[in-house]
């Protein structure tokens, strides 16, 4: 388990996976802007959405996300939560051509997503 504080107007997570494991977090003060990404043969889906004190979300092992500091919440608290115990996520960035590509882990090991990545038609335009 993880408890997260959110103080600065530019904390963020950035786009990261979860690699293997499956989790959950709760809001116990504040508010988090979360994003998510959907990347599967037809195209990316892009979403966003406030998720407020006392709420919870979940996410299986193909998710990739952002969490974002929501500057109007005040100081916020998160407590994430995953089984199997996270031993390693992956980050992902915009390439200056536009397309989302898998960066490395958080020891520097190059991603190796068991999620079908096709970069083609992984574009995330304007958050």
């Amino acid at each position: 388990m993880w408890a997260i504080c959110w103080t600065a107007a530019d904390h963020d997570t950035g786009f990261h996976d979860h690699d293997v494991s499956r989790g959950a977090v709760r809001v116990a003060r504040g508010a988090i802007r979360h994003e998510r990404l959907r990347l599967d043969g037809t195209g990316t889906e892009h979403s966003s959405e406030l998720v407020e004190e006392r709420h919870t979300f979940s996410f299986d092992e193909t998710h990739i996300h952002c969490m974002r500091y929501e500057p109007r919440a005040g100081r916020t608290v998160t407590i994430h939560a995953y089984s199997p115990p996270l031993e390693r996520t992956g980050q992902y960035a915009n390439g200056d051509d536009g397309l989302l590509q898998p960066g490395t882990d958080l020891l520097g090991r190059a991603l190796t997503p068991h999620l079908k990545y096709r970069p083609e038609i992984s574009h995330v335009s304007g958050s």
